[in-house]
């Protein structure tokens, strides 16, 4: 079926024509052979949200009725096709009906007077195009309402009444009560399991037929028949135009029936986005939502609400942030209204925002609804629990990134009392706050405390997971680095030993964080002046990361570039010089000669053959990263001041035959 989309342009016009297309020749699956042709048709949108079904030209209704009736062209035909305003909804929902009961032009004629006579006493429409689709849906609702009546024992109507017994047990039959749900939704798939998996929502009768398959299923087919509706299970599609004229028939009933929906899309809600087809299905809910909240109108607030908190929480999932704060703001600016800004409720809605505006970097903005939410809480007196603790545990995040260390230790420290005070020292949670106090103790320089910190960390994961689990990786990878960092070597080579086997274990032995574990080892024996054994761990990270990473990647370059430099410190000037090639090769391959890596990767070639009395080998690198350092930060910067020094005293070592200024300033000259 076509999609109506709004016109988002400004026009001084009372329409703006917004689109054309044929909409798509759907069927039910077991009804193929009786579907009737589509009518391609053109529609507008008027300023105000109407849809404008433009009417066809004479000939093509004439063509058309012909082609679902098989009935020749006649004055009946003609006068059909004008009574219903040529309007392509009309004429189909007109030619299903007359296919369905055997009926010619002039019989569908009468019935459709009838219908307008009747619908004049109870309703009527400015926009005749859809009092217009309001009479001809009125004519096939009105004889399956007759049909369901009659005698259960007249052979002819058997079967249909077996399908349609329960259309007509209270004043408002299943179909028109379908129909009248389907009337707030976006036009284009509906996908009717929402109402057959959550019956609770519907009314009586409706929410009989929804539990039984086969009498649901029959009485989409009916409704497919009467070409009502467009079906291809599960997707049900209605004509833009005849949702609106079921909307505007139903007057003040609007707004109970909105609600009814709004309880379906409640239903629809989830949480696990971890799949493609859950954040595809989220895509496929956004229009029904949209629709059926602006038609809402300001009404039913609560649970439209629910609904724009659900967009925000599902395009936060997706990782369209901007679209995520949005519809988190129109949630909170509701319930700031209904609640009042002090609710402790509306924390949840400030801890949202927060949210979103860290996943884009934002920082301070994030820091400022988090801060929000702690007021609230704070006020309400709410301090001990631990849904507090969570935000204070999200703004010291805030704060680390930003690197306001003493502040995140601050909002950790909090989180952490909490913690322990409503589940204990052991609590996995509690272990967690530990490793977040630890990083903000290493982030102000105060090593001893961040390892205390990460070692009650560990202790707690022994306890509650067992010494080889995984998650206790990361906490040991970070009390080797500190050991390391306070140069406590064999301490660290026994944590990065533990975490290279936890790894193995977990990951393999080909997997990147694997690779990471062999190449902390190798930097410790460095340290401890092992080189051979640097060496040895340095090509196991190596193997792992070309292998899995690929050449290009900054990992493994960085691995090349520190065996060049093992081999550098042991003297084995030939393989420095090889290594330091691959490594600048490949930063220029991969990064582009520009690169700051490949600068780097020239200046520890330039060292080499420094090292070894190739002056005037070293002095074209040096030259080549003195350009680059130049380009980057400028001449009064302290790395090109460096890199400027020695070059020159290179220069000094070859030779020369101008002094060093009007050499190097001949070289910039060539090279622009």
């Amino acid at each position: 079926m076509k999609t109506i989309q709004k016109d988002k342009t400004a026009g001084t016009g009372n329409t703006r024509k917004i689109a054309l297309k044929t909409k798509d020749k759907l069927h039910s699956p077991s009804e193929k052979q009786s579907a009737i042709p589509v009518c391609k048709e053109i529609f507008f949108r008027t300023k105000d949200g109407k849809d404008i079904s433009v009417p066809v030209r004479p000939e093509k209704a004439a063509r058309f009725l012909t082609a679902c009736t098989g009935l020749p062209r006649d004055e009946h035909q003609d006068r059909l096709a004008e009574a219903l305003g040529y309007l392509p909804p009309a004429l189909e929902q007109a030619a299903a009906y007359m296919k369905v009961n055997g009926m010619d032009c002039g019989e569908y004629l009468k019935l459709f007077n009838a219908a307008e006579l009747d619908s004049s006493k109870k309703y009527t429409y400015e926009d005749k195009s859809i009092q217009t689709v309001y009479n001809t849906w009125q004519v096939s609702m009105k004889e399956i309402g007759r049909k369901s009546k009659k005698t259960v024992g007249r052979s002819v109507v058997r079967r249909l009444l077996r399908v349609l017994f329960f259309f007509a047990v209270s004043n408002k039959s299943a179909p028109e009560q379908l129909l009248n749900l389907l009337a707030f939704f976006a036009p284009d798939y509906i996908d009717n399991r929402w109402f057959r998996h959550h019956p609770a929502c519907l009314p009586q009768p409706l929410k009989k037929v929804a539990k039984n398959d086969s009498d649901y299923d029959h009485m989409l087919t009916e409704l497919a028949r009467y070409s009502l509706i467009r079906l291809d299970s599960p997707k049900i599609n209605l004509h833009p135009l005849f949702q609106q004229t079921i909307r505007d028939s139903l007057q003040s009933r609007q707004y109970a029936w909105i609600r009814r929906c709004l309880r379906i899309l409640n239903k629809l809600r989830y949480e696990d986005f971890s799949t493609d087809d859950a954040r595809e299905y989220f895509l496929k809910l956004v229009p029904h939502i949209l629709s059926i909240t602006e038609l809402a109108a300001g009404k039913i607030v609560r649970k439209v609400s629910n609904m724009y908190t659900f967009l925000g929480y599902g395009y936060n999932k997706i990782a369209n942030y901007p679209q995520a704060v949005e519809w988190y703001l129109k949630a909170y600016a509701i319930r700031e209204k209904l609640l009042g800004r002090e609710h402790p409720a509306m924390a949840i809605s400030c801890n949202n925002i927060a949210a979103v505006y860290y996943n884009q970097n934002l920082c301070a903005e994030a820091a400022e609804w988090y801060l929000k939410a702690l007021a609230i809480r704070e006020k309400a007196k709410v301090k001990e629990q631990l849904s507090t603790a969570g935000i204070y545990k999200n703004v010291a995040i805030v704060y680390h990134s930003q690197g306001k260390y003493a502040e995140a230790l601050e909002m950790n420290l909090k989180a952490y009392g909490i913690g322990e005070r409503l589940q204990g020292k052991d609590h996995p949670d509690t272990a967690v706050i530990c490793s977040s106090i630890a990083a903000a103790c290493d982030g102000l320089g105060r090593r001893a405390e961040a390892l205390e910190w990460y070692l009650k960390d560990v202790t707690v994961r022994e306890k509650t997971l067992g010494k080889d689990h995984f998650n206790l990786a990361l906490a040991s990878n970070n009390i080797a680095y500190l050991y390391n960092h306070l140069a406590r070597y064999d301490e660290a080579l026994e944590w990065y030993q533990r975490v290279l086997a936890i790894r193995e274990k977990e990951l393999g032995k080909n997997h990147p964080d694997t690779a990471n574990a062999s190449n902390n080892i190798a930097i410790v024996y460095s340290n401890l002046n092992e080189y051979d054994k640097a060496l040895e761990w340095h090509l196991k990270a190596l193997a792992v990361r070309e292998k899995v990473l690929g050449r290009k990647h900054p990992d493994t370059v960085a691995t090349s570039k520190s065996i060049a430099l093992v081999h550098r410190t042991l003297g084995n000037s030939a393989e420095a010089v090889e290594w330091n090639l691959k490594d600048s090769v490949a930063n220029e391959k991969f990064l582009g000669i520009e690169h700051l890596s490949t600068a780097t990767a020239y200046n520890d070639l330039a060292l080499v053959y420094k090292n070894q009395g190739k002056y005037e080998k070293a002095l074209k690198m040096f030259l080549a990263t003195y350009k680059m350092h130049l380009a980057k930060y400028g001449a009064g910067h302290s790395y090109t001041g460096n890199i400027k020094t020695k070059l020159e005293w290179t220069y000094n070592k070859t030779a020369p035959q101008k002094p060093f200024d009007e050499w190097l300033a001949e070289k910039m000259k060539e090279s622009r």
